[in-house]
C-alpha cells in the first residue's frame, strides 16, 4: 500500500515537469520566429506596383457621329436639263441715229377755215341755292363759335332775413338761352348756405337779365349757361 502511494507520487510530479518543459520549449519557438521575421521581410523582393494602378486617367472626346444629309433623287429629264450649259443669246446693240437730211415738213392751212376764231356762246346753267345748315342745340357755352353775352343783369335784392343774420353766400344756375333770346329751364345748381337766397335769385334772372344771342355757324343757336352770383353784406 505505501509502495503503491510512493509510485503514485512519483509519477505524478515527472508529468508535470514533462508539460512546464513543452511549454517553454514553445515560448522560445514563438520568440525565436518574431526574432527573425524583420530579417525574413526585408530579403523578400519588392512587388512592383502595377502599371495599370500608376498610369493617369485620359479622357477623350468623342464627336458623335454627323447625320447623314441625303439629297432628293431628281428625275432623268431634269439632270439633264440641269447639266447642259445654257446658251446666252447675243444682244444686238441698238444704235440711235439722228438722220440730217430730213428737211422742215411744209405746212399749209386750209383756206376753207374762217379768218378768225368764232366764239361760242357759254351754256347757261341755273345756280341752285344751298340749304342753310341747320345745328340742333342746345350748346355748351364753350361749343359756341360767339358765346353769349350779358345785355342787362341786374343784381338780385339782399334778402331781410339773411341780412339781419348777417348771412352770406353763392348761388349757382344753369338755364337755357334759346336762339330767340328766351330763358328756359332754369334750375338751382347749388346754393351756399341753402334756403336764404334762392327765390330772390330766381325772380331777377327771370324778370330782368337780358343776353346777346349765341352763334353757331355763323347762325343763332340755344345754348346751356351757368352763372354764379354771390351775396355779399358790404356790396
Amino acid at each position: 500500500m505505501g509502495d503503491a502511494t510512493q509510485s503514485h507520487k512519483q509519477y505524478g510530479f515527472g508529468e508535470g515537469k514533462a508539460w512546464m518543459f513543452a511549454i517553454l520549449a514553445a515560448v522560445a519557438l514563438n520568440l525565436l520566429f518574431f526574432g527573425l521575421m524583420p530579417g525574413l521581410m526585408a530579403r523578400l523582393p519588392q512587388e512592383q506596383p502595377s502599371r495599370a494602378m500608376t498610369d493617369p486617367v485620359r479622357l477623350t472626346q468623342v464627336r458623335p457621329p454627323e447625320p447623314e444629309i441625303k439629297m432628293p433623287t431628281l428625275p432623268k429629264e431634269v439632270k439633264t436639263a440641269a447639266q447642259t450649259p445654257s446658251r446666252a443669246t447675243p444682244q444686238t446693240a441698238v444704235q440711235n441715229t439722228l438722220r440730217t437730211d430730213i428737211g422742215p415738213l411744209p405746212l399749209e392751212l386750209n383756206p376753207a377755215l374762217p379768218p378768225t376764231s368764232v366764239a361760242l356762246p357759254a351754256p347757261n346753267f341755273k345756280t341752285m341755292p344751298l340749304p342753310a345748315v341747320q345745328f340742333q342745340g342746345p350748346f355748351n357755352e364753350s361749343d359756341l363759335d360767339s358765346p353769349a353775352r350779358e345785355l342787362t343783369g341786374t343784381k338780385p335784392v339782399y334778402p331781410l332775413r339773411a341780412r339781419r343774420m348777417n348771412v352770406e353766400g353763392t348761388v349757382k344756375v344753369r338755364f337755357v338761352l334759346t336762339k330767340e333770346g328766351e330763358i328756359r329751364d332754369l334750375v338751382i345748381v347749388e346754393a351756399n348756405p341753402p334756403g336764404y337766397f334762392e327765390d330772390a335769385t330766381l325772380r331777377t334772372i327771370t324778370s330782368s337779365w337780358r343776353f346777346s344771342l349765341g352763334k353757331k355757324g355763323g347762325q343763332p343757336a340755344d345754348a346751356v349757361l351757368v352763372r354764379e352770383i354771390r351775396f355779399q353784406m358790404g356790396e
